[in-house]
């Protein structure tokens, strides 16, 4: 059974040049404008040219992305091999399930990262950030292509694909939080036993240790679960 998903496929240095060459454009034509409207108009006009010069930029910024840095891609999975199909050219590039060597899934914020490593040494990414999902019913791409790959694999008589474990799930990421603990143990302690204690410095230090333990528990519970 073939499975489809439209996606687009982003060139992420490409977007982030046109990004930068945006902000930077509507940036730089704000403030030429500000130095003739301010003195000859007022402070309203500048404040006008500035607020529309920038959001110009940032429009042109997304314009600009979306024509030169993404492109219309067909993903098509089958019971032997994925196919990437550039659907303005018809460009196909073809991964036979038979050249995947293992795989890591990374998970954050309930949206999975797929990498397949190939035995040429090329991985395949599938994320959600370069792989944006173009219609809101492609969803479960991840699961489809590691639920082919384990029926090709079953079908062929091979083990089991062989999964790469992310930083989260090795015994060494549980570490971390001790470390973040001890260390603001340590600071709250300095912070206390001073002549004049600044508490200021001491909920900066206590808040960004809640902060690091929310993020930690985000990441690295799915990754876990994965």
């Amino acid at each position: 059974m073939h499975q489809q998903f439209n996606l687009l496929r982003v060139n992420k240095t490409v977007a982030v040049i046109c990004i930068l060459g945006g902000i930077i454009g509507g940036v730089t034509l704000a403030v030429t404008g500000l130095l003739w409207l301010l003195p000859m108009h007022g402070f309203w006009w500048s404040i006008s040219w500035l607020l529309a010069t920038i959001g110009g930029g940032i429009f042109c910024a997304t314009v600009l992305q979306k024509k030169w840095a993404s492109q219309a891609i067909l993903l098509l999975v089958s019971p032997n091999e994925l196919i990437i199909e550039v659907q303005k050219t018809g460009a196909r590039e073809v991964v036979p399930f038979s050249a995947i060597a293992s795989y890591r899934v990374n998970v954050y914020r309930g949206s999975q990262e797929l990498y397949l490593m190939q035995s040429d040494g090329r991985t395949l990414r599938l994320d959600a950030y370069t792989w944006v999902n173009h219609e809101p019913a492609d969803d479960g791409i991840v699961q489809a292509v590691k639920n082919a790959l384990q029926h090709y694999r079953k079908a062929q008589g091979l083990p089991e694909l062989p999964r790469i474990r992310t930083f989260f799930e090795k015994p060494i990421a549980k570490l971390v939080p001790v470390l973040a603990t001890c260390g603001v143990v340590y600071g709250v302690g300095v912070v206390l036993c001073r002549e004049v204690p600044n508490y200021a410095n001491l909920l900066n230090l206590v808040g960004s240790y809640i902060s690091f333990l929310g993020i930690w528990y985000t990441v690295a519970r799915p990754s876990q679960k994965s």
